[in-house]
Formats: C-alpha cells, structure tokens, sequence
C-alpha cells in the first residue's frame, strides 16, 4: 500500500474541545484520485441523537486528509430511510417524519461515504397548555397547588384533540416580581430557586409537580407570575411557550 493510499485515523489533537465528534474513516477502497485527497469524513453527530417530526435539525461534517487535517471538500447528505427522515443533500439538515422511527443518514464526498448514524425520530410537541384559571393560596399556606402545564402535540385518537408528550423539558421561570438577585427571593419554585426544569411524562405533564413557596421570614408578593417554555431539539420554542400561571397569596 503506498503512503497515498492510507487511511489513519484522526489523532486526538485535532478534535474540538466540547464537542462530540464521531471520526468516520473510510476503506482504502473507497478513496480514489477524484477525492481530492480526502480519506475520512468526520460527523458532528447532535447529543442526544434526536429529531422531532416537524423539527428541523442541522448536521455537520468535514474531509480530513491522511494527516488528520481538514481538507476542502464538497459534502452531500442522503438517508437510507427516507420514509422516516428527510434530509437535504446540500446542507445537512433533517427534518423528522415517522415517530417511533430511526432514521440512518450519511455524509458522502465523491465516492467517500461514511458509516450510517442513527437518528431517532420522536413525535414532535404542538403546544403547551398552562390554565387560565388563578392559583390561589390561602392565608397560612406556605405552598401553593401543582403548577399543571402540559406538554401536548395534536392527535386523531385523543379526546381532547392533543396527546401528552413524553420527556420534554419544561421550564418554569418566576417573571414577576423580578428577583435581580435570586439570592434575595420571596418566593420560589419547587428546587428552592426562581427557575425549575422538570420531564414531562406520558401524559404531559410534569414527573415531578412543580410548585411555589413562601419563603419564612420574607413578605409574600401578593401575586406572582410564573412562565413555562418548552424548546424543540432545534432550538425554537414551542407555540404556547411563554404562557404564566397567576399565583395569588392571600
């Protein structure tokens, strides 16, 4: 085998730091004069593997040449579930369409191809639903009830028009009063700050109830506004993020 055909692998000094790169190598076979010299592909996979039907998610990759260099190449995407994903052969970006699905998907340069990586396809969230009615606390009661937003995405089987989705993340932010120093609170979430994140369940709604406290010793505001956002995998929020819970104390 000559030096021009080898094929080593990246050392670890050329990866990013904090990020999870998967190095890709390809055969010896498969490099060729038309790769530009390019004899591996590497994939900047997402953490967690996960696209939402409906969502859209960016991949990345780069050539790497025999020294473990990034070399200029012309990088296409295909998938090999395309009922499942699909992906743009230009730019590297899938978008989700089967849920409970996976959908493989692979960088190519010429005749380089790297190894299939998995995407698992998740049913994508349509809204979050937060009650209009107040939250009242009674005098005397240090906790409020559970703050009950629902994490929901729209169905043809459920009664209501929307099905729970499971394993997202809600985040509960007291907006008002303002707390500059969260140090210097009155009241707090479940977790004992101005912000909690929970897991939605099967049906939606937090695993774990969140609420908001008194805090002994400091004057109660009489109400409080409490937001819930949800963010897809992509980054953008969910239509209905942004919606509060009015907490009266009495």
């Amino acid at each position: 085998m000559t030096p021009a055909a080898r094929c080593p692998r990246p050392g670890p000094g050329r990866r990013a730091l904090g990020a999870v790169l998967v190095s890709l190598a390809a055969a010896c076979s498969d490099v060729t004069a038309g790769s530009g010299g390019v004899v591996s592909l590497e994939i900047r996979p997402p953490v967690p593997p996960v696209v939402e039907v409906g969502d859209t998610i960016q991949l990345s990759a780069r050539g790497l040449d025999q020294n473990g260099d990034s070399i200029a190449a012309v990088i296409t995407w295909r998938t090999a579930d395309p009922a499942n994903v699909f992906i743009e052969a230009a730019t590297g970006r899938v978008t989700g369409l089967t849920p409970g699905t996976v959908g493989r998907v692979q960088a190519v340069e010429t005749t380089l191809a790297s190894d299939l990586i998995s995407l698992n396809v998740v049913a994508g969230a349509d809204t979050v639903e937060v009650p209009d009615a107040p939250i009242v606390v009674e005098a005397g009661a240090g906790v409020s009830a559970p703050l009950a937003a629902r994490v929901a995405a729209r169905s043809d089987t459920a009664v209501s028009g929307f099905a729970g989705v499971a394993g997202r993340e809600l985040i509960y932010t007291i907006v008002d009063p303002v707390f500059a120093d969260p140090a210097a609170r009155t009241v707090e979430l479940t977790g004992s700050g101005v912000t909690a994140t929970v897991l939605s369940g099967a049906d939606g709604f937090p695993v774990t109830p969140v609420t908001l406290s008194r805090i002994a010793g400091q004057p109660t505001p009489a109400t409080v506004l409490v937001e819930v956002r949800v963010v897809r995998r992509s980054g953008a929020l969910v239509p209905g993020s942004g919606r509060r819970f009015t907490v009266n104390f009495q």
